[in-house]
């Protein structure tokens, strides 16, 4: 199962997230292979990170909320609001790297 993770940053968050940013990065890249398709901050306004969207996969829901438990933006109150959606692909370019 293909999901969505679009979490949005507590305003005035940047500290916060710089402090637990290296535990969020180490656990996606533990998981770079076959469950995190994409992932990245999106930008407010002055380019500064204002949440995180990510684009992954995983074996069932369970799999998933297990993992989105123990993300350590979610569990650290990085984010004050997360967005989650199944997604059926439809398209992929496998050819493009960024």
């Amino acid at each position: 199962m293909q999901f969505v993770v679009t979490g949005y940053d507590v305003k005035d968050g940047g500290k916060l997230r710089a402090e637990h940013r290296p535990e969020h990065l180490e656990g996606l890249n533990s998981l770079v292979d076959g469950v995190v398709l994409s992932a990245g901050a999106f930008l407010d306004e002055e380019g500064n990170p204002a949440g995180s969207s990510m684009h992954m996969e995983f074996t069932s829901q369970e799999a998933f909320d297990a993992y989105l438990e123990n993300e350590p933006f979610a569990k650290y109150g990085v984010w004050e609001k997360i967005e989650t959606h199944v997604l059926r692909q439809s398209i992929s370019n496998p050819s493009r790297e960024s």
